[in-house]
Order: C-alpha cells, then structure tokens, then sequence
C-alpha cells in the first residue's frame, strides 16, 4: 500500500477524507515556502552590505517618514 493510501484510512481502517485533507494541509504548511526562503537570504544578505559598508539599520516602518541613518 502507498503513504497517500494509508493516510486516506483513519485507525481502524475506514476512509476518512477530511481527516486526510487536514493531514495534506498540514504538511503542505510544515513545508518551508521557496518565495520566503529566498526573501530572508535577499534580507540577510542587505543587511550584511550594509553593516559592511558601515550602516546600521535601526528599524524599518513603512509608515513613517522618519529616517535614521548611522
């Protein structure tokens, strides 16, 4: 039998599709997301310019128009 069969089937053997769907759901979110995988590498990496170039970073809002640059 495959791992999707067996998950389709609650413990006492019966079809269960809403206990599987809840399964896929929760290891599709367990999954790390590709899109924010690479945004927090693109981060890490502007931070890293920046305090090489001799910037610190105080914070970040985008509502404010206050700029702090050391």
């Amino acid at each position: 039998m495959s791992k999707d069969s067996d998950l389709r089937a609650n413990g006492s053997g019966y079809y269960d599709p809403t206990a599987y769907a809840a399964i896929k759901h929760a290891e599709h979110d367990s999954e790390p997301d590709k899109d924010d995988e690479r945004f927090h590498k693109l981060l890490d990496m502007i931070f890293n310019i920046c305090e090489l170039s001799g910037f610190h970073i105080e914070g970040a809002n985008s509502a404010s128009t206050e700029r702090v640059f050391h």
